[in-house]
């Protein structure tokens, strides 16, 4: 069983205060920028949907009811806007969306709907029974947003299965957009195609843009810099079935520019993450026999560990 706790860092010898129990899976809990709300992942409805809650636990709502059980989400870093990943079956062209719950009319729930992207790659593929998905859910009322298909036609998993998870996607710092990590359109499952970075507008105005058209690398493991200028990526080059070396890749997400960094680091990282001040870049890489953490020095060019 998994289980949600918030632990008062401020108050001297506070006790963990509990959330939320009685889960089958992992509740994957994160806090909102400004620090008010905390996300996670609950069965409670009968599926696994998106939940936010206050520090006291008091004020819990549901923020997603799709009609099929969330597996990952990202929050938007400065704006109200979730992305989540979900696994559909290739004949659902078209999810039924869920209509906001109501209580009775003499105290009506203000609405909880979403800006939602439609499965890529449905009913194309017969080989491949699941595909992952991905959404984008408002944070906001659904009076100021209108629902969108963010992938639509994307013949392709997102999140890889089976052991993709968040890191095959991000949010930009504004919202407006989401990078993610995929096999082109039409690409089979287990062949080990190139994986490449692409990036599609929150709003779905046009369809997703393959950043780098000419890369034959194997990309993921995306993390986004809090200041919202880099993005940082794990790269492979060669057949993925011969596990070459994942080497650090930095892009400039306003000019496209890429370069390696630390290129001396003889490990191969398997995440990312970075420091508050988007100086450092923290990776987790596998050391004679133990996972270790390396601080890499994210501000030169060509920097080592």
């Amino acid at each position: 069983m998994n289980a949600v706790w918030v632990l008062e860092r401020a108050a001297a010898a506070a006790p963990p205060r509990l959330i939320r129990d009685q889960e089958k899976s992992p509740t994957a809990p994160r806090w909102s920028a400004d620090g008010r709300w905390l996300y996670f992942l609950s069965s409670r409805s009968g599926s696994t949907q998106l939940w936010r809650t206050t520090a006291s636990g008091t004020d819990t709502r549901q923020m997603t009811s799709l009609p099929l059980d969330v597996a990952f989400y990202r929050l938007a870093p400065n704006a109200p806007a979730a992305v989540v990943a979900v696994n559909a079956t290739p004949t659902a062209i078209h999810w039924p969306v869920a209509r906001p719950r109501m209580t009775p009319r003499r105290r009506r729930k203000p609405r909880e709907c979403s800006t939602t992207a439609l499965p890529r790659g449905l009913g194309y593929l017969p080989r491949r029974p699941f595909h992952r998905a991905v959404r984008a859910q408002s944070q906001r009322r659904c009076a100021a947003h209108r629902r969108a298909a963010l992938t639509r036609g994307y013949k392709a998993d997102i999140v890889y299965k089976p052991d993709g998870d968040d890191s095959s996607f991000a949010i930009s710092t504004d919202g407006a957009s989401v990078f993610f990590a995929a096999a082109p359109s039409g690409s089979s499952q287990g062949l080990g195609d190139a994986h490449s970075l692409y990036r599609v507008p929150l709003d779905a105005s046009t369809a997703p843009r393959r950043l780098d058209p000419a890369a034959q690398t194997y990309d993921g493991g995306l993390a986004l810099s809090p200041d919202g200028s880099r993005l940082a990526y794990l790269s492979r080059k060669g057949s993925i079935f011969t596990a070459p070396r994942a080497r650090v890749m930095i892009r400039d997400v306003k000019n496209g520019t890429t370069h390696e960094l630390a290129p001396s680091f003889d490990r191969s990282p398997t995440a990312l993450a970075w420091s508050a001040d988007s100086s450092t870049l923290y990776a987790i890489a596998e050391d004679l026999g133990q996972k270790r953490i390396y601080a890499l020095n994210a501000q030169a060019v060509h920097s080592n560990h």
